[in-house]
């Protein structure tokens, strides 16, 4: 799927609906869908509603609920946003530095976040935001981006 030069993450929930985040035209992140049975794609729709100051990582959880990061590139405080679409207001918790991908383990609900800027990975309880524990870059110079699981 894609949207524009600006495309972000894409996930997919439980009923095959594949997510994907850009760049509206206002310049903030959006949220978009696209159902693609057999492999044929239907039309991109915008969820309502959903936005984020800069796009980052999604993730479902087990509930289906949209887990995503709402990164502030200002130096403010970034946000894990989990949406209950369509809903489009969030419950959130703060996280640090610049956080860009995101993945969640399932079966003990911890969220993981790859902080692009810091280049290290902080882990966190979800859904109460608690900050675990973080590991520390292991290349220098590195620019961590993406994170992933196995459970």
């Amino acid at each position: 799927v894609r949207r524009t030069t600006t495309s972000g993450f894409v996930t997919i929930n439980n009923d095959g609906i594949v997510y994907f985040n850009d760049i509206d035209g206002s310049g903030k992140g959006a949220l978009y869908s696209v159902s693609c049975p057999a492999g044929a794609c239907g039309p991109q729709t915008q969820v309502a509603g959903v936005s984020f100051r800069f796009y980052g990582g999604m993730a479902f959880d087990t509930t289906g609920d949209l887990i995503a990061v709402d990164l502030d590139r200002m130096g403010r405080s970034s946000m894990i946003d989990t949406f209950k679409l369509p809903n489009p207001s969030p419950a959130t918790f703060p996280v640090a530095g610049e956080p860009f991908g995101l993945a969640i383990n399932k079966l003990d609900h911890h969220l993981f976040v790859a902080d692009v800027a810091a280049d290290i990975a902080s882990e966190y309880s979800y859904p109460g935001g608690l900050l675990i524990g973080i590991v520390p870059p292991g290349i220098p110079g590195g620019q961590l981006s993406g994170i992933a699981i196995d459970p």
